[in-house]
This record gives C-alpha cells, sequence and structure tokens, in this order.
C-alpha cells in the first residue's frame, strides 16, 4: 500500500526528456506523485533510496542498456515497465523484477487501475473484463484489422464468461460472435483466420507459435493472458 496513505510514489524512467514529462503529467493528472530518472545508474539508485517508490515506471530497453538493478529485498515495491509484445522481452523484463508489462502506446488510466489494484489501495477495483479485452487488443496494435479485431473482442468476452465455447468454434462460438456482430459464421471464423496470420507475420506472437497459429490457438492465447489480469 502507499506510504504513510499518502499519494502513490513513481519513478518514471523514459528514453526521452519529452516522454518522461508526458508520462510525469498523465500519473499526475491519475492522481500519483511522480519522480524522473534519468538512465543513470547512480541517479536511479539514488532516487530509490530518497523517494522510495511504490512504482517504477520504465521504459525497459532504456532501463536495461543503463545497467540499472532492481533488488527487491531493499526495495519490495510494485515494479511496472512499458516493453512490446515480444513473449521474449516480457520474460526477460519479468526476470528482472517488472511485475507488470505494458505496451506503448500506454494505457495510463488502465496502467493506474492495475498499479492501485496491485497495492491493495482503499477502494480500488480490480480492472472490469471489459476493461481487460480492450487492453490486450489495444497492445496487439489491430488499428489496421478492425473488423477482425471486433470479432476478437466479442468472441474474448464470450469465452470469458464460457470458456467451453471454445471447444467447439464452429457450433457454439462463431454464430454467437455472428450474431452480436451481424456477421455469418463463416465470416468470424475467416476474419479471427486472417487476423491470427497478420499479427504472426508481424512478430507480435513472439516465440509462442511456430508458424501461423489455428483460431482455437489463437484464442486460447489471448484468453490465458485476460485471465491473469483478471485474476491477479
Amino acid at each position: 500500500m502507499a506510504q504513510n496513505n499518502g499519494p502513490v510514489k513513481v519513478i518514471v524512467m523514459e528514453d526521452t526528456v519529452g516522454e518522461a514529462i508526458s508520462c510525469q503529467k498523465e500519473f499526475s493528472n491519475l492522481g500519483f506523485d511522480t519522480q524522473f530518472s534519468s538512465a543513470n545508474k547512480e541517479t536511479f539508485e539514488w532516487l530509490l533510496h530518497v523517494v522510495q517508490p511504490d512504482a517504477v515506471f520504465a521504459d525497459y530497453e532504456i532501463f536495461k542498456n543503463s545497467g540499472c538493478k532492481l533488488n527487491k529485498k531493499r526495495n519490495p515495491n510494485l515494479l511496472c515497465s512499458a516493453a512490446t509484445l515480444f513473449e521474449e522481452s516480457i520474460e526477460e523484463a519479468q526476470k528482472a523484477g517488472f511485475e507488470i508489462v505494458l505496451t506503448k502506446p500506454v494505457d495510463y488510466a488502465y496502467a493506474a487501475i492495475l498499479l492501485r489494484h496491485r497495492l491493495g489501495l482503499p477502494g480500488c477495483i480490480k480492472p472490469s473484463q471489459a476493461e481487460v479485452v480492450a487492453m490486450l487488443i489495444e497492445q496487439l496494435n489491430l488499428k489496421s484489422y478492425t473488423i477482425g479485431s471486433e470479432y476478437l473482442r466479442v468472441a474474448l468476452n464470450i469465452l470469458l464468461k464460457t470458456p467451453e465455447k471454445l471447444q467447439g468454434v464452429h457450433k457454439l462460438l462463431y454464430p454467437e460472435v455472428g450474431r452480436i456482430c451481424k456477421a455469418n459464421p463463416a465470416a468470424v471464423a475467416k476474419g479471427l483466420e486472417r487476423l491470427a496470420k497478420s499479427i504472426f507475420e508481424e512478430g507480435k506472437f513472439g516465440t509462442a507459435f511456430s508458424s501461423a497459429p489455428s483460431n482455437t490457438e489463437f484464442l486460447n492465447y489471448i484468453l490465458v493472458k485476460a485471465e491473469k489480469y483478471l485474476c491477479n
């Protein structure tokens, strides 16, 4: 919980002063007390000691290249990193001590929800199912695939309530998505297939798949991520 029940303290490390100021402004508008750290090991460690933050928000590549380290025993506070959505990057950041990994452009309002929940602040609520689904789709940056991303959004919301429908996508899931999106089941299946293939070709699955995943594999991959957020 935030120290002495005061504002949540966040140290920000970004790759440019402009991004750091923008990040500070976003967090400040959400009620957080933010401090900027340059990508300098001595400066960062001094701030950790002086500020004793509740969270560290860093561009992971900048953090990694700076040589900074996180000592969980000395500084057991919540840590947060902005990184790309490659599995290797996420795993690497988590091994370095970062508990939450968000992709750019960061949804700061959503980051604040996660942060407050993980800190156990009074009155904070867990992110809703719809918020989690929207965030995961935003992370995949599907702006060029409007129809496919809408099928995915609807499908995930259905599966989070009735996961057994993943075992019968043709008879159970696609028809329901189609009714909601006013599309026939074949169009839903094709839209999701094209979406999964495009995401795979852009490398956004990292090493999770050696070839473009089937719709069932694709949906299960995103579903597992959503369930982790909702269970935290």
